[in-house]
């Protein structure tokens, strides 16, 4: 769901709209905020996936899901911290504060997607942990 919201915020912004700059900045602080949600939704995977191995039988097969998940799991809570740590990025001499393209979010060089295949990810992982259960 929460994809499908950045997608509307996006198409939104890029839609003439009679309330003027007010909108936009409006449209655009919608986007972000649902961006950062996003962020913090699956980071929280990472958090789940733990707390599952720890109290679960079946630990083996969801430490296995974990482990095919781990670079994702990691770029999904890196992208969360610069936005929740944004006045140390600051600090550190970081331009790039956040940019969007097509389905591509891009901080200080690194590149983040919104799009399809993160989406399909993440439907993965849900799937392979309920295969567990």
């Amino acid at each position: 769901m929460q994809f499908q919201r950045i997608k509307t915020d996006a198409q939104s912004l890029q839609t003439p709209s009679k309330g003027g700059a007010t909108n936009a900045w409006e449209g655009t602080i919608a986007l972000f905020g649902d961006i950062h949600f996003l962020l913090i939704l699956l980071d929280k995977i990472d958090s789940l996936l733990k707390l599952m191995i720890q109290y679960l039988p079946g630990k083996q097969s969801l430490k296995d899901v974990k482990a095919r998940h781990q670079v994702s799991l990691k770029n999904y809570n890196d992208f969360r911290n610069h936005l929740e740590h944004i006045d140390d990025r600051i600090k550190k001499g970081v331009r790039d504060l956040g940019n969007l393209g097509d389905s591509t979010y891009t901080f200080d060089g690194e590149r983040f997607d919104l799009g399809p295949a993160t989406e399909k990810e993440v439907e993965d992982i849900f799937s392979e942990i309920l295969k567990t259960l």
